[in-house]
């Protein structure tokens, strides 16, 4: 089944951030001046950052920055213990999961992406959900109730970092 752009996009827009802060070990000078980017920033969410939180220096080496990124946040509220498939339809599409247009996304797709109906209301909802939950380890149909744990942060943390480097972590 192929998903919709709009799906995409509103899934990313609510999870995606407009900070990124490197590693320590990857900080460079800027060839011309030194000018160090220890933080990087854009206007619109253009990240889905792989760590639960990391410092940094914000540019050129000024005050100290701890990113906790977007998806923590919206996903592991303080209270919760643990994410779960229908905590996943819940947060998604709840009306206050602020939705951020991403940088690069077609504007033809922010008006179905901006909704809270944008997902589950489509027979793609369970799809986006399932691909998620697979990722993290998990199966769409067998869920906690019978047997399996929440997702925690570490492991969609590692799940992303999979993703976005085709390397496999342990667990």
């Amino acid at each position: 089944m192929t998903l919709e752009t709009h799906e995409i996009v509103g899934c990313f827009g609510r999870l995606a951030d407009k900070a990124f802060v490197l590693p320590p070990t990857e900080v460079e000078g800027t060839s011309a001046s030194g000018y160090e980017f220890g933080v990087l920033e854009s206007g619109r969410p253009k990240w889905l950052c792989t760590y639960t939180e990391r410092s940094g220096q914000t540019q050129g080496g000024g005050a100290e920055l701890c990113h906790v990124p977007t998806w923590c946040s919206v996903l592991f509220p303080a209270e919760a213990a643990g994410l779960t498939k229908s905590g996943l339809n819940s947060i998604l599409q709840d009306e206050t999961t602020k939705f951020e247009m991403p940088l690069g996304a077609s504007p033809m797709a922010k008006k179905k992406a901006s909704g809270s109906e944008f997902l589950f209301t489509s027979p793609h909802g369970r799809v986006v959900a399932g691909r998620f939950f697979r990722r993290s380890g998990r199966s769409w149909a067998v869920a906690p109730q019978v047997g399996l744990s929440p997702l925690t942060m570490d492991t969609v943390s590692s799940s992303l970092q999979q993703a976005a480097t085709g390397i496999r972590f342990p667990r």
